[in-house]
């Protein structure tokens, strides 16, 4: 229940114009209950029907429980919940224990929440988008799909009427990887294997897009051969070829961070042992 509505707190902040002021923070906290809550996100969004019941049973059995200390949670009000949340999958889980079908409803819950909060692009992060596209393009956007998989940074794919692009904008304490991702295009320009810069500040950047696939993806598919890892080597070899002063990551200055191999080792794995 508290996940949940962590849940519905971020969706709130991320996808309403006043999302915080709504939502409220450590010093002010929102007068809002869990349902009234609920009532906006579901209001506002497209949420599977039956999770959105399924959410609601769930309300309804927390206030129980908070309100009756020795309220015993029985295996049918369980079952009631994960079948309208997992609807025709319902009769495959009944095979298993009532608590492994309970925990099994409980993420499919969370994991529609994470949907909704993933697909929502922040309204200022679309707006800058949109604006820099028209100026620096002249090209209309017509959709923004979050495609973020890392720690560093968020990343987007801008489809416009004509084009592809991809949006980064680096997450609070990352803000560096503007400028590694700048230096790096600028210095590898020459080889194909690279995205194009079209703009970059000191908030976020766009560069022309790629077609590919992770390597993740490849691996869980058994798509990787011997000759991905041959294309893999070459474009390391040429990445290489371009030469600059220090060692480990690349720092404002466009050098390593370490003045010597050793100090870069002895630095890893200071920062990784301790």
């Amino acid at each position: 229940h508290l996940v949940c509505e962590y849940f519905l707190d971020e969706i709130i902040i991320r996808g309403l114009k006043n999302g915080e002021e709504i939502v409220g923070n450590e010093k002010k906290r929102s007068k809002l209950s869990f349902s009234q809550k609920f009532l906006v996100v579901s209001g506002v969004f497209d949420i599977d029907d039956g999770v959105v019941k399924g959410i609601k049973l769930l309300n309804d059995l927390r206030n129980s429980i908070a309100h009756r200390p020795f309220h015993e949670v029985s295996d049918d009000k369980a079952k009631e919940i994960a079948e309208v949340v997992l609807e025709e999958e319902y009769e495959e889980f009944l095979e298993h224990t009532v608590g492994f079908l309970f925990e099994w409803t409980i993420y499919r819950i969370l994991f529609e929440l994470n949907r909704i909060h993933k697909n929502i692009i922040p309204m200022d992060i679309e707006k800058k988008i949109k604006q820099t596209i028209k100026e620096e393009l002249s090209e209309d956007v017509v959709d923004i799909t979050d495609s973020s998989n890392g720690i560093e940074q968020n990343v987007y794919i801008v489809q416009t009427c004509k084009n592809k692009y991809i949006a980064k904008f680096p997450k609070k304490g990352n803000e560096i990887m503007i400028f590694r991702e700048e230096f790096a295009c600028n210095n590898l320009k020459q080889f194909d294997f690279l995205p194009k810069l079209i703009y970059v500040n000191d908030n976020f950047l766009i560069e022309s897009f790629l077609e590919g696939e992770s390597l993740w993806h490849k691996k869980r598919k058994n798509e990787v051969s011997k000759s991905f890892w041959k294309d893999f080597g070459r474009a390391v070899s040429k990445i290489h070829t371009v030469k600059i002063d220090g060692y480990g990551e690349i720092t404002e200055k466009g050098k390593g961070k370490f003045e010597s191999w050793e100090e870069f080792l002895e630095g890893f794995l200071s920062a990784s042992y301790t």
